[in-house]
């Protein structure tokens, strides 16, 4: 449990942080959410100062919080940790001790755990990190945890010690049910409705009523990009699936050499495998006549960069 009276460790904010925050303030829709990417990005870099102290590596740019699609799309706050994951970084105002941290459930899914960032003044040239909390994935977590359920901050890099052990022994990953959970409207926090994304990206006459559609957007390599997932439930208990990667954002084509590769989970085997030309729109793979319980990863490649989902019909 979380002592609030002990001395904190303090992260001083330097003048170009302030400032590359503010500016991706100044790029949301509203005020509110301004003022959100402006200390989610602030919380983000002092613990990424922090862990640099320490020798521990990180990556701003591979983190979705430093992505403006992403910061306009959904609520980030995550540094990424190479070949550890991703660790959520969340701003705690002084006025709101000793009270609780709202952690949407999209910053759960695929976290390592959570640093508390407190702000004590207006100022904002120094930061305090409040405490660190293990995996957000658990179910009986609820989604605002109290502050002082956080253990020291200190405990983090034990706690990092332990899981870059654990990943050398095993990799798990995640299947996405589509008969199971798609088919019955449940969807990952990740996955949004096609408008909602790529809106005008595909046209009106290919879209069927009895079509269900999935979005969700990949960085890759610094290229944003969105994949679409079309599930069509046929006769025979068969399915049509359509996976199909457009540009994001303002950009019109894909990255000239990004491929997309779907394997068979069984044997491992390639099915089928489509390579962005330097003006495609998009590119797409199709599975006909899919039978549940038929297991596929989804792979997209650019250059030494990769991004792999896993689904089962």
């Amino acid at each position: 449990m979380l002592n609030l009276n002990t001395k904190l460790i303090s992260i001083p904010i330097d003048i170009k942080a302030q400032l590359l925050a503010s500016e991706f303030a100044a790029e949301q829709s509203t005020v509110q959410k301004g003022r959100k990417v402006y200390f989610n990005t602030l919380a983000v870099y002092a613990v990424h100062c922090y862990l640099k102290w320490l020798q521990i590596p990180t990556d701003l740019e591979e983190s979705e919080s430093w992505h403006p699609i992403l910061q306009s799309s959904y609520d980030v706050a995550d540094l990424v940790i190479p070949n550890l994951g991703k660790l959520e970084c969340r701003p705690v105002f002084h006025e709101d001790l000793p009270g609780a941290i709202t952690i949407p459930p999209s910053a759960r899914e695929d976290r390592i755990g959570c640093v508390a960032v407190l702000f004590r003044d207006r100022l904002l040239n120094q930061v305090e990190l409040l405490g660190f909390l293990p995996p957000l994935d658990s179910a009986d977590l609820p989604e605002a945890i109290p502050i002082k359920d956080f253990r020291s901050v200190e405990s983090l890099i034990d706690y990092l010690n332990e899981i870059e052990s654990s990943l050398s022994l095993t990799q798990e990953f995640e299947q996405i049910r589509i008969s199971r959970d798609w088919l019955q409207g449940r969807f990952g926090e990740n996955w949004q409705p096609e408008q909602e994304l790529i809106a005008g990206r595909r046209s009106n006459n290919e879209r069927l009523i009895e079509e269900i559609t999935r979005v969700k957007l990949i960085n890759l390599a610094e290229n944003i990009v969105a994949l679409l997932v079309s599930v069509i439930s046929e006769t025979d208990n068969k399915f049509h699936i359509m996976f199909r990667l457009y540009p994001a954002g303002q950009a019109f084509t894909l990255p000239t050499g990004l491929k997309l590769n779907v394997f068979d989970d069984e044997d491992g085997e390639l099915i089928e495998q489509e390579e962005a030309g330097q003006a495609d729109n998009y590119i797409q793979i199709e599975l006909l006549e899919a039978e549940p319980g038929f297991c596929v990863s989804v792979q997209l490649s650019l250059g030494e960069v990769s991004f792999t989902e896993y689904f089962v019909v």
